[in-house]
């Protein structure tokens, strides 16, 4: 995967094969399979991988509701007026992780801060659709 200005997408790389001629008996994946080593799992290896994936910062976003609003009421807002959203206070709210669905939450409070209580996780689908 490849982000650039905040997208993030696959890119495909295409290799001219006269470029790629001379090596070609190399490329052969039945080589690769024959001549490779079976390689242990390196603990160590695995831990810093997984101390350095742990440190990586994710932007989370909580969608607490929608509204309609005329072209009109949006021009006429003022400080303190109430926007109504279409989710009761109890309503289970959609917490997304970089921009994916992946848990649900209700409003709640963390000392003098508003939070988010996880009461569920999100089950893509897709997935499971892409593996049958």
């Amino acid at each position: 995967d490849l982000q650039i200005q905040g997208i993030t997408g696959t890119m495909s790389l295409f290799i001219p094969f006269t470029t790629l001629k001379p090596i070609a008996n190399v490329l052969n994946p039945h080589i690769w399979i024959a001549g490779r080593k079976s390689q242990q799992p390196d603990p160590m290896a695995r831990q810093m991988a997984m101390n350095n994936v742990s440190k990586v910062m994710l932007p989370i976003n909580v969608i607490l509701g929608t509204a309609d609003l005329s072209l009109g009421d949006l021009i006429n807002l003022n400080l303190g007026d109430v926007i109504q959203l279409n989710t009761a206070i109890n309503d289970n709210l959609m917490v997304m992780v970089s921009k994916k669905n992946q848990f649900t939450g209700k409003v709640g409070r963390a000392g003098k801060h508003l939070g988010v209580q996880i009461t569920g996780v999100v089950r893509d689908t897709t997935d499971n659709l892409l593996e049958e």
